[in-house]
């Protein structure tokens, strides 16, 4: 497995560009180039290895070894430039270097103090020079995972003979009440093996109106009108999405007991599954290949309607936030008549046990529900986290860890024991959130 740095890496799309209106004296347009680029130094010798270019990426870095920005002044004039004042912008911090001669070509590097400063998510970039703005770019600062938990070595890795699944992790938003007809949450995943789940949603439907018409009403596992949906890398290594709805019994006063099977409506193609009794008891599942990418951002979006049927359907939806395309995944016939989504979780799961060691890892944030009482959307307050997925009672072994700051809420966990000491289950964390209002835009 690839190793992350220990300090900030830094993932940026930053490319070449050519200064059009040059500082006084003018210039002439290919005359001076501006060049943002990423070297890579040491952590330990405080020293400059290699030149990466324009693009850095995580993969590149090895033990000891973190990124620095630089920005490179190319003077192809033949002739001294000077510039007064060369300013740099990240967000609302700004770095300045003051009184420049260039003859040919001269660098410019953020310190590694400065580097640790620039939080996880996204930011603005803006460059300055003598007061005029020449260039201005987004772009994303990935998390430091090697800070919340020690990276597991590649000799720990061969080693690794684990016998269970590393730490299954869920969490539950909270909000003013229960009871929603859409459900959104924006998610990023850096570290996923193969055997990995990432169910960014996992809810339960509200059965109020068959229990006012059944004796009893339930499932034959966890509890009754659940679902989830969500990524997964499967054991071939293949990247593909699933969609699961289980079955809802009742009986009356008779004992006469009715069936509530969902129905997959979309895609007609992809691989369905009738489950009875089995290992996670009778549900239709739903699964095909979807190519999803590691390190982006992805917006989940959950809505509940009223079919030709009377039935109410479940369609779910994926937004890559990167280029703001819409994907409609699933669409099901829950089988249930005047329901909605009475309650959400969601969680990071290892199930196979030969790649437990490896790290897997989940941020969220802008978790927003549709409230059926008010009409309106409703940002979640916070989060509380469970360790081996609460009622499903998961035997695991090895390291987690978990928490939220500005940009999200994070997990990450490995089957190697002794990475980290993990923070409390018992507190709730703020769910952070860059938007509010409806989640389309």
């Amino acid at each position: 497995m690839k190793k992350l740095s220990r300090i900030f890496s830094l993932l940026l799309a930053l490319v070449f560009f050519v200064l059009t209106a040059a500082p006084s004296p003018a210039y002439a347009a290919n005359d001076v180039e501006y060049e943002f680029a990423f070297a890579v130094h040491s952590i330990s010798e405080n020293k400059y290895l290699r030149h990466v270019g324009p693009d850095a990426s995580v993969d590149t870095l090895h033990d000891d070894e973190y990124y620095v920005i630089y920005m490179t002044i190319h003077n192809h004039t033949g002739r001294e430039m000077n510039i007064s004042r060369m300013e740099l912008l990240i967000d609302a911090r700004s770095w300045t270097w003051e009184n420049i001669t260039v003859r040919t070509a001269h660098s410019f590097s953020l310190s590694r103090s400065s580097m640790n400063s620039i939080s996880p998510g996204k930011h603005t970039c803006t460059v300055k020079v003598d007061g005029k703005a020449v260039h201005s770019n987004t772009f994303m600062m990935p998390r430091d995972w090697g800070s919340l938990m020690r990276l597991p070595t590649e000799a720990q890795l061969k080693s690794y003979n684990g016998s269970l699944r590393s730490p299954y992790i869920s969490f539950f938003p909270e909000f003013s009440s229960w009871g929603y007809t859409e459900y959104s949450i924006d998610i990023r995943t850096d570290h996923q093996p193969y055997g990995t789940y990432i169910c960014p949603i996992n809810w339960w439907m509200n059965l109020d109106g068959l229990r006012k018409q059944y004796e009893d009403v339930w499932a034959d596992y966890g509890s009754p009108g659940g679902a989830y949906c969500g990524l997964q890398v499967w054991d071939d290594g293949t990247r593909g999405v699933i969609m699961t709805v289980w079955k809802t019994y009742c009986r009356d006063k008779s004992g006469n007991v009715t069936v509530f099977t969902p129905k997959v409506i979309y895609p007609d193609t992809a691989k369905i599954i009738d489950a009875t009794a089995s290992g996670e008891g009778s549900h239709i599942h739903c699964s095909y290949p979807y190519y999803w990418e590691a390190g982006k951002d992805y917006r989940f979006l959950l809505q509940t309607s009223k079919g030709s049927n009377g039935n109410t359907f479940l369609t779910l939806y994926i937004r890559d936030l990167d280029n703001g395309v819409w994907t409609k995944l699933f669409e099901f016939d829950s089988g249930l008549k005047d329901t909605w989504i009475n309650s959400t979780c969601g969680f990071l799961e290892d199930y196979v046990i030969s790649t437990g060691g490896e790290v897997r890892t989940l941020e969220f944030w802008n978790v927003r529900a549709h409230m059926k009482n008010s009409g309106k959307w409703e940002n979640a307050a916070q989060v509380k986290y469970y360790i081996s997925g609460g009622a499903s009672n998961l035997q695991h072994q090895g390291s987690y860890n978990f928490g939220q700051d500005d940009f999200s809420c994070w997990i990450i966990t490995s089957g190697i024991p002794y990475l980290c000491v993990p923070n409390s289950e018992s507190v709730k964390y703020k769910v952070p959130y860059s938007e509010t209002g409806q989640p389309y835009a």
